[in-house]
């Protein structure tokens, strides 16, 4: 039984400040676990008793030694780092509601180390049900204390399925008040901890043609911390974009090589869908395609990256490289100009429906299917329960975790 002690954190400024935990003891002090512990502790588990409605059943993940836990209500989620601190598993971290700007600290304390161990070594792992798990909150003030108990039930999804959950921007917009800017290396880290295992990101060129993480066509505060540069990104060199311009969270614009460097290096993501927003930057874009994914195979990662054609203007001008039909593609448009192009996904907009004739024909050509961008939990698991998708473009990668791995 895993039991949550949650310390709210609400706020009515929506520049939400999450909590931070540089000074936090467990985290400085702990020890990493080993993966018989992650491997047997991941799962679903039922919430047996709360004073939060946060709903009925919870899903627990582990990435890269990150405790993550999806809950069914709205995408809440938890996020803790910790391992083994003096024979016990502690571990801290904070919640957060990412359809509000309700967020807090939360801490998990667990005692009965021998017991855990004793169910891992037996294989006999639902009787990890039996084993009462406890976190606790830091004491805020001024913050209210709730608790929350989760009992394991199965495992998941989570080491046995091929389905992607693609977080937009790289892990979300800045409008939803994440921790990190859109398209920025931190939050391309931070997607993995709210259930993501792939990104989209955008890609801008610069005036001397270094392709540049950034979606919107020109520097505005909506994206950028500071107001140096006004105008169309693509009037800037590089070097005065790296001198003049900061994102919301203090981090620089990435290049592509980095954020491909970053994902191959210091992720467990499996597939990047690169959404081109400057016409003329194929052309800079697709070498570095070609070398990253040849760096993933040197490193025996799977990876799998995809330039995506959002529109004809793009399609046209993809067809004027040399074999593109031997580049990995998403085409947005149409299942003709899929075949055109030899597309290996097709990736519709998710208010056409489900499409289950046209998109089981796809997949019978050896291709896959995508739908974007999908947001609302109560359409999620229509196209879960229903769809034939092979993954969702979402905003939300916490709601989509949940309601895949659940089932």
């Amino acid at each position: 039984m895993l039991v949550i002690v949650l310390q709210s954190g609400c706020t009515d400024n929506p520049e939400i400040v999450h909590p931070t935990f540089d000074n936090d003891t467990i985290i400085q002090q702990s020890t990493p676990l080993q993966s018989p512990f992650m491997n047997a502790t991941e799962g679903v588990y039922d919430i047996v008793g709360s004073s939060v409605n946060w709903g009925s059943k919870a899903v627990l993940h582990w990435t890269n030694g990150v405790l993550c836990i999806y809950f069914e209500n709205s995408g809440t989620y938890a996020v803790l780092k910790g391992g083994i601190v003096q024979n016990t598993f502690a571990f801290s971290g904070f919640w957060r509601n990412p359809l509000t700007i309700n967020t807090g600290k939360v801490q998990c304390i667990i005692q009965d180390t021998s017991s855990i161990m004793s169910i891992i070594r037996s294989g006999n792992i639902s009787d990890l049900a039996n084993i009462p798990l406890t976190l606790n909150i830091l004491s805020t003030a001024g913050e209210n204390r709730q608790t929350l108990t989760l009992r394991y039930i199965r495992p998941s999804k989570f080491r046995n399925e091929n389905y992607f959950i693609i977080a937009h921007r790289g892990g979300g917009r800045n409008s939803d008040l994440l921790p990190f800017s859109e398209n920025s290396i931190n939050l391309i880290r931070f997607s993995e901890y709210i259930g993501a295992n792939a990104v989209e990101i955008d890609i801008k060129l610069t005036s001397d043609g270094i392709p540049i993480l950034y979606h919107d066509t020109d520097f505005n505060s909506r994206l950028i911390g500071n107001g140096t540069l006004i105008g169309p990104v693509e009037s800037f060199s590089f070097t005065q974009i790296r001198t003049f311009a900061k994102l919301h969270d203090g981090s620089d614009i990435p290049t592509l090589r980095e954020a491909l460097q970053f994902i191959i290096d210091s992720t467990t993501l499996r597939f990047v869908w690169l959404d081109i927003k400057s016409v003329n930057a194929m052309r800079a874009i697709i070498p570095l395609q070609k070398e990253f994914t040849q760096k993933a195979k040197e490193k025996n990662k799977s990876l799998f990256i995809a330039t995506g054609l959002a529109s004809e203007e793009f399609i046209q001008d993809f067809m004027t490289l040399p074999q593109f039909s031997t580049i990995p593609s998403i085409v947005e448009t149409s299942v003709d100009d899929m075949r055109k192009v030899n597309a290996r996904v097709f990736a519709p907009r998710w208010t056409l429906g489900t499409q289950n004739e046209l998109i089981q024909t796809v997949k019978q050509e050896g291709r896959f299917a995508l739908v974007w961008t999908l947001d609302d939990q109560k359409f999620i698991r229509k196209f879960l329960a229903e769809g034939q998708f092979n993954g969702i473009l979402t905003n939300f990668p916490s709601i989509v975790a949940y309601e895949y791995y659940v089932q």
